[in-house]
C-alpha cells in the first residue's frame, strides 16, 4: 500500500471517528430518527423531527459540521416547506467546505432549487456569487437580478438585497442609462430600514448629483445618520464636508474630530489626511 493511500485511509477512519462521536451526542430519539431519514424512512413524528432540524442548527453554529451536513441534506429531501432553508443550509457546507469536500458550483446548484422554492436566503447568496465569480461565471446582471428578486420577496434579508442590487447597478450604468436613478431609489429603501452603508451611500449620491438632484445639505443627514454607527467612509466623508463647507458650515476642529474616528476604524483616506496635516506617523 502506498503511503498516499495509508494516509487518505487514516484522515477518512479519523473523519468518520469524529462524525461517529459526535452523532453520539444527539438524543436518542434524534439519532435514530437520523438514521432512519437517511435508510429513505420519512415517516418520523414532527416534535421530533422538528427537534432534530433544531440539533441541526446547533450542530452548525458549534462547529460540529458533520452532524449539521447529515441533518440537513435529510431534510433538504423533504417535500416540505423546511426543505429549502434546509437546502440553503446544505449548500454553505458546500459554499465553505464544512463537513463535505468544497464545492461552490455544487453549492450554486443548491442555492438555485432553494431560490425556486422563494427562500430570499439563497436568492442573496445566489447574487452574491455572481457578483464575485465563485462557482459560477462572473456576472453583474445576474448578481442584479437576483438581488432585486430577493428585495422584491421582503424576506429577512431584504436590507442586504437592496443594498446588492444597488451596488450591482452602478456598475451596470453602460447598459442602462437609468442604473444609477435604479440604485439610489434601492439605497433609498434600505437607509430607511437603518442600513449603516446604505445611509453613507444615499448620502454619497445626494452630495454629487448621482441619480438624484444634488443636494449637500441633505447629504450631511445620512451622513451623521451613518457616521452615528462607525461607518468608516461616512466619518470620513463628513470629516471633508465640514473641511469644505459642502452643505455644512466649515469647521476645521469638527472635521479632525471625524478624520480621527475614522482613522481609528482602519478607513486609509482619513489616515492619509492626518499624516499630511502631521498627527499621525
Amino acid at each position: 500500500m502506498s503511503s498516499f493511500l495509508y494516509r487518505m485511509m487514516v484522515t477518512l477512519a479519523a473523519f468518520l471517528s469524529v462524525s461517529l462521536a459526535h452523532a453520539q451526542d444527539l438524543p436518542q430519539a434524534q439519532l435514530s430518527a437520523l438514521q432512519s431519514l437517511e435508510s429513505g424512512n420519512k415517516q418520523i413524528s414532527q416534535s421530533v423531527a422538528g427537534d432534530l432540524y433544531r440539533s441541526g442548527q446547533e450542530a452548525y453554529k458549534s462547529g460540529k459540521y458533520d452532524v449539521s451536513f447529515r441533518i440537513f441534506k435529510v431534510f433538504s429531501e423533504f417535500d416540505a416547506p423546511i426543505s429549502a432553508l434546509a437546502t440553503t443550509s446544505l449548500a454553505r457546507h458546500y459554499w465553505n467546505g464544512y463537513g463535505v469536500a468544497q464545492d461552490r458550483s455544487r453549492a450554486v446548484e443548491l442555492y438555485r432549487q432553494a431560490a425556486a422554492k422563494g427562500e430570499d436566503t439563497a436568492m442573496f447568496l445566489l447574487g452574491f456569487a455572481y457578483q464575485e465569480g465563485e462557482g459560477v461565471n462572473q456576472s453583474f446582471g445576474s448578481a442584479r437580478d437576483w438581488y432585486v428578486k430577493c428585495a422584491n420577496a421582503q424576506g429577512g434579508q431584504m436590507t442586504n438585497c437592496q443594498r446588492g442590487a444597488a451596488t450591482m447597478l452602478e456598475k451596470l450604468t453602460a447598459s442602462d442609462p437609468q442604473a444609477y436613478q435604479k440604485a439610489f431609489a434601492y439605497y433609498v429603501q434600505c437607509s430607511e430600514a437603518g442600513e449603516k452603508i446604505c445611509q453613507r451611500k444615499r448620502a454619497y449620491f445626494m452630495a454629487n448629483g448621482r441619480g438624484t438632484n444634488q443636494d449637500e445639505a441633505g447629504a450631511i443627514e445620512w451622513y451623521q445618520k451613518a457616521a452615528d454607527q462607525n461607518e468608516p467612509q461616512a466619518l470620513n466623508n463628513l470629516g471633508n464636508a465640514y473641511y469644505h463647507g459642502r452643505g455644512v458650515e466649515k469647521d476645521f476642529g469638527r472635521a479632525v474630530e471625524l478624520w480621527k474616528r475614522a482613522h481609528e476604524l482602519g478607513e486609509p483616506s482619513a489616515t492619509n489626511v492626518l499624516r499630511q496635516l502631521g498627527m499621525v506617523e
